[in-house]
């Protein structure tokens, strides 16, 4: 999963006035070491948690930060949407084929700044995408170049070689290969090495603060850790729904 927009699901459900709040939720869902023991946020709320919370309020790293292995508190209390449709995510979320000026604007529209779209970018560290949200990088970039020539060649030879088709939308492939499953930061080395799996990892390096950035948290995890902590509250007070607005689902994943 990408912490971006991509059209890998175009029929994901996603709620239209807390497109940012499920970025939230999801990049904390995603960052969670699952346990059996843990119960599935897709099933009741019970009228209690929000589907918001319940996903966000998940977020742990197993480099953990506190006693309790925790790398931030969740602030909870959002409430969540009536309305869930694909299209107000593909309007509102960044874009895979997003470049820097692009991506600045999107999250300066939300409150957030060049230096939450560095350290937010590093949960690409996790998971994974499929063909669809990287096909345009492969194949006929432009008129002139076949080839996205901000993607390292021989990289790309090997996508090529894993996408044969553009429409291919059930290969899987790690955001970080042979460690998609740890949350470190790796993800920055590869994007330095013009290895980052969308065209919008690459574009950090195209803001003197944003590849600044990059290159503090590959010398210091701990450090990235802290200030990715610190945009993940940040974002998640974006759009907030409080008092009578919205709804508490009572099954997280529809509207009541």
């Amino acid at each position: 999963m990408s912490m971006f927009q991509t059209n890998s699901h175009p029929d994901q459900e996603l709620t239209s006035d807390l497109t940012w709040g499920l970025l939230l939720a999801y990049t904390a869902e995603y960052i969670y070491l699952a346990h059996p023991k843990n119960p599935e946020i897709h099933g009741q709320s019970h009228g209690m948690m929000r589907a918001h919370d319940s996903r966000a309020t998940k977020g742990v790293t197993k480099g953990g930060w506190g006693k309790d292995g925790k790398l931030y508190e969740v602030e909870t209390g959002r409430r969540d949407g009536r309305v869930s449709r694909a299209s107000e995510a593909v309007k509102n979320l960044p874009d895979s084929f997003d470049g820097i000026r692009k991506l600045t604007k999107r999250f300066a529209s939300k409150g957030l700044n060049l230096k939450d779209l560095a350290v937010l970018s590093g949960a690409h560290a996790i998971g994974t995408s499929h063909c669809p949200s990287i096909a345009k990088r492969l194949r006929n970039f432009t008129a002139h170049q076949d080839t996205d020539p901000t993607l390292d060649a021989t990289y790309a030879a090997k996508l090529r070689r894993q996408c044969r088709r553009p429409k291919d939308n059930t290969t899987e492939l790690e955001m970080v290969p042979r460690s998609s499953t740890s949350f470190d930061t790796e993800y920055y080395r590869l994007v330095v090495e013009r290895k980052g799996l969308f065209h919008s990892d690459q574009a950090l390096l195209r803001n003197d603060e944003t590849k600044s950035l990059m290159f503090v948290y590959l010398r210091s995890q701990r450090r990235f850790l802290q200030d990715f902590a610190a945009s993940m509250v940040k974002m998640g007070r974006v759009g907030v729904l409080t008092g009578n607005q919205g709804e508490i689902r009572r099954r997280c994943a529809v509207v009541n």
